[in-house]
């Protein structure tokens, strides 16, 4: 069975081949039967709670407005004003952080 279309829930935290009951998803919305299922054909595709919660967690990112407005002014007063200053090692820490984290990834 090839499962598209599952929001972006990583395959490892997909159960195939499971009963709902089973697979320990129980009650409603706990589980999404496949549509196959429906019909008879004995395929079934349970969703594990820890998917489900990472779905969430993403629709949460998802409807985070990308612009935080209050930060922004709050810094753009203070870089105006002459008073933000920048501690160059924590930069230097953060870009070194960001590169290893993307050499692993």
């Amino acid at each position: 069975m090839e499962i598209q279309g599952n929001g972006g829930i990583p395959a490892s935290l997909i159960k195939e081949g499971q009963d709902l009951q089973r697979a320990g998803v129980g009650g409603a919305g706990a589980g999404q039967v496949a549509e196959g299922d429906r019909e008879g054909s004995g395929s079934r595709v349970a969703v594990s709670g820890q998917a489900r919660q990472l779905l969430a967690l993403r629709k949460a990112v998802d409807d985070a407005p990308d612009v935080r407005a209050d930060r922004v002014a709050a810094l753009s007063d203070r870089i105006s004003a002459g008073t933000y200053n920048v501690n160059g090692r924590l930069v230097a820490e953060a870009m070194v952080r960001q590169a290893a984290f993307e050499a692993v990834v």
